[in-house]
């Protein structure tokens, strides 16, 4: 039930854009340190969640790429959620991105370490 979308409980679909939305909760039990999505409400309590777009909330500590370039691309409508396919290229933009900021700070660090 918490990994269904509104469009499977309205128009009872399921796609490769529904298995991208079950993608988000597991992702947001991930950054939630395994919490259960919607834990404590009934399963109507969580269709009416989904079909209103209420969507799962990420922890603050999510980083904001993260939040900005992928989340919001599946917790959406079908129509403009993102494929697995670009949800992965996203994904790799990021670490890569991640990965650039870590080794200009390495260099910085070093370059600190040699005056002293």
């Amino acid at each position: 039930m918490n990994y269904l979308t509104p469009e499977t409980f309205t128009r009872k679909i399921l796609s490769k854009k529904t298995g991208v939305y079950s993608f988000g909760v597991l992702t947001w039990e991930i950054f939630e340190n395994g919490k259960v999505p919607f834990k404590g409400l009934t399963d109507l309590e969580i269709a009416r969640k989904i079909v209103n777009a209420e969507y799962l909330t990420f922890p603050t500590n999510t980083p904001n790429d993260f939040i900005s370039k992928i989340i919001k691309n599946i917790f959406t409508l079908e129509t403009k959620r993102f494929l697995m396919k670009k949800i992965l290229i996203e994904l790799k933009n990021i670490i890569k991105k991640s990965e650039e900021g870590e080794n200009k700070l390495k260099s910085i660090e070093n370059k600190g370490r040699k005056r002293k």
